[in-house]
């Protein structure tokens, strides 16, 4: 996760987190997806800086060799872009979680960090391997 100052414009270093889901209904196939996770609330922020969030229930479809969906919580808190490879077929309702990587975020900084430390007060040394994700984000900026 990453956030931006709404004042600066400047973008926070990462704080790594982990994805978990159970699913369950009518449903067939294979299927490898990406997602991004768009965060829109301060609300939604303040859940993922307590450490662990479980997220509503939501349906999905993905058919052919590419899928394409958006999901929402009921509170729209998050929206969800996601990509599908696969053949997948079905309806679902999924539940998932997203916890802190504590033992990613201490690897990557060198100290152990919590993301209200990375993301507000900043007291993680910025990671130079961040660089080029920064420089992407820059540019998307200037596109909008």
């Amino acid at each position: 996760m990453l956030a931006r100052d709404g004042n600066t414009g400047a973008w926070s270093e990462p704080v790594f987190y982990e994805t978990s889901a159970a699913n369950f209904g009518l449903q067939a196939g294979v299927d490898i997806q990406e997602a991004i996770v768009l965060i829109k609330t301060p609300k939604a922020v303040d859940s993922l800086m307590a450490g662990k969030l479980t997220l509503g229930v939501d349906g999905s479809v993905a058919i052919g060799p590419k899928g394409v969906g958006a999901s929402t919580n009921l509170m729209t808190d998050f929206v969800t872009f996601t990509r599908a490879k696969g053949l997948y077929a079905g309806v679902s309702f999924d539940g998932a979680s997203i916890r802190t990587r504590d033992d990613l975020n201490a690897s990557y900084y060198g100290q152990d960090v919590r993301p209200s430390d990375i993301i507000v007060a900043h007291k993680a040394k910025p990671n130079p391997n961040s660089k080029e994700l920064h420089a992407m984000l820059g540019m998307a900026n200037v596109k909008q």
